[in-house]
């Protein structure tokens, strides 16, 4: 079966996460610590429409001057009201290198990717069964970001494996560590979705217990949300 593109793909997945966020409203919950849909949203057009806003995620509970000026640009953006919001995520922005239909296909398909599933599963949607395109994505997705964020100390090996038998090697060592499962859900457990990833860790008993307990320490806690 031929799969669709990244731009098409990015763009179907963003369409359905707008639709959701119409049927739910602004204040359902997200997995995102304290984001409601609104907040979620304005993360996406500040993320497309401010590139500097990368910057609040890693740093803005850091630098309280920071995280002021980055509450501000948040509160102005919300400012316009939800329906606006949600056409603004679903066409993305009007300026910038995400204008480009493929070079936001490639640049923020993960981010939408893993986005749609914060607000999938905090209102109790399980994982999808039919999309072979955006599991197939995710699975080109997860190695590089696997290898930063899954990083551990004692060193165990680590290989991602997929239900139809591939594997993405993450880390030589003995012993190995199997995380298997479907491509988004080791997407999510990459990025710190441990709760909600149904994924399974198998191999030695003890290089498991490391690889549960280094792999919650080593993830980065999702930014909390702006304080209004």
């Amino acid at each position: 079966m031929q799969m669709i593109s990244k731009p098409a793909l990015e763009e179907s997945e963003r369409g359905a996460l707008c639709d959701l966020f119409g049927e739910l409203g602004p204040d359902a919950p997200t997995l995102c610590e304290g984001w409601t849909t609104s907040d979620l949203a304005v993360h996406l057009i500040m993320c497309e429409a401010r590139p500097h806003a990368w910057l609040g995620i890693p740093l803005g509970n850091r630098v309280p001057a920071l995280r002021r000026y980055f509450d501000r640009m948040m509160d102005r953006e919300r400012a316009d009201g939800w329906s606006s919001l949600v056409e603004r995520v679903r066409r993305g922005p009007k300026y910038g290198p995400t204008a480009n239909h493929w070079v936001r296909g490639h640049m923020m398909l993960r981010e939408i990717l893993i986005h749609h599933e914060d607000v999938r599963r905090a209102n109790g949607m399980g994982p999808r069964t039919d999309v072979p395109d955006a599991q197939e994505a995710a699975w080109g997705k997860v190695p590089a970001f696997a290898k930063r964020m899954l990083a551990v100390t004692p060193p165990h090996g680590l290989e991602l494996v997929h239900p139809d038998g591939r594997t993405h090697p993450i880390r030589e060592g003995s012993p190995m560590v199997q995380l298997t499962g479907e491509p988004i859900e080791q997407l999510l457990y990459a990025f710190g979705r441990t709760s909600v990833a149904r994924i399974q860790l198998v191999g030695d008993a003890a290089a498991v217990r490391v690889r549960n307990t280094a792999g919650l320490a080593a993830l980065p806690r999702v930014r909390t949300a702006p304080t209004n």
